[in-house]
């Protein structure tokens, strides 16, 4: 599907340390260090597709939740 690879394309330019499609799709799913960078993209998956749903989820430890991890 030309769409999951223009949007996989799009994830990594904005930072993504990779992009996964979970399971047989249309799940993609982008890991970023920063969740400045997690937002960006999100809102540019948004404007390029509005029809999109997006969500961000964070791991961290339970030293960074104290710190106002995402």
């Amino acid at each position: 599907h030309p769409e999951l690879k223009r949007l996989k394309s799009v994830l990594k330019s904005l930072g993504a340390e990779g992009v996964i499609m979970s399971g047989s799709g249309p799940t993609l799913v982008g890991v970023y260090s920063h969740p400045a960078q997690a937002q960006k993209a999100r809102e540019k998956a948004l404007e390029l597709e509005p029809r999109l749903w997006v969500a961000l989820a964070g791991l961290y430890s339970s030293e960074q939740k104290t710190q106002g991890g995402f």
